[in-house]
């Protein structure tokens, strides 16, 4: 279930980390098989400061001008991490955390966001999650991340597979990471998902967004049978109005055709594309 935006502070963000000693634990101790990767500047960051995992408002790095002195702890990682998944729903408070993996530490993932990634495994489910953290100046970044989870509902409203949200928190999204880009991995792509592409195409000129990276913004399954739509921001555009109505557009497809064109499969997503079109104007 996903949680509600809880307050507009930025997301801590790091550019470095300092390993402390444990103390003494508090609460309930986490189990001995847990598995936690050495590295933490990832997802684990803002849980494992304690500044931070203490207090909704701290200041992130980016605001503060510099790293926060992290102090001496009173939990243990796991513990702080068991906490710090909890209250931001993204662990149940009957689940126990087996294994976090970091997969990817926090580097730029735009214009206003820094992203990373985690497997992380407990005792109901296994997922890969990928951590969105906004600090975009274009006023809160908070009311930024609930506009992209509005168009990302949106999206798949209309029938675009888009990732599942896990939870939001403040500034940061929590999502389903979905790791091949579909440019770079179009090797990747089954007959199936291909069509799916030209599907998800239709579906965008059909409503109206005027999306300018449309393929650049889709990434595939490792299996290369699911495609999704994976960044909500500017370059999906808006959807487009004219005395009231929405005014259809031709940009994904004509971005299908540039990239496709000479593909063997071509002519069966040109038919897809044209099916799906055909049955959105004629429910």
């Amino acid at each position: 279930m996903m949680s509600q935006v809880s307050g507009e502070g930025a997301a801590a963000v790091p550019y470095q980390h300092t390993q402390q000693g444990v103390g003494p634990q508090s609460g309930g101790k986490a189990p001995a098989m847990i598995k936690l990767c050495e590295s933490k500047d990832g997802i684990a960051y803002e849980f494992l400061n304690q500044a931070v995992a203490n207090s909704l408002t701290s200041p992130s790095p980016l605001e503060a001008g510099s790293i926060t002195p992290i102090s001496p702890r009173l939990y243990s990682d796991e513990d702080l991490l068991v906490q710090g998944f909890r209250r931001i729903n993204l662990m149940g408070s009957s689940e126990e955390l087996l294994e976090y993996k970091e997969t990817g530490k926090y580097r730029r993932g735009g214009a206003e966001c820094w992203v990373a990634d985690a497997e992380i495994k407990t005792t109901r489910r296994s997922i890969k999650c990928i951590a969105k953290a906004y600090i975009t100046t274009g006023g809160r970044p908070g009311e930024r991340v609930k506009d992209l989870e509005d168009r990302r509902l949106a999206l798949q409203k209309i029938g675009v597979r888009v990732p599942e949200t896990y939870t939001v928190d403040r500034a940061t999204l929590y999502q389903e990471y979905i790791e091949h880009e579909l440019l770079t991995n179009n090797q990747l792509l089954s007959e199936k998902c291909k069509q799916e592409v030209a599907k998800t195409a239709a579906l965008l000129d059909f409503h109206g967004y005027s999306t300018q990276k449309f393929l650049d913004d889709m990434r595939i399954s490792a299996d290369g049978d699911k495609a999704y739509y994976v960044d909500f921001g500017q370059d999906l555009g808006d959807v487009v109005m004219a005395d009231g109505q929405v005014v259809k557009s031709k940009l994904s497809y004509q971005q299908l055709e540039m990239y496709f064109q000479s593909d063997k499969s071509f002519d069966a997503m040109k038919k897809a594309y044209n099916e799906k079109m055909y049955e959105l104007n004629n429910p």
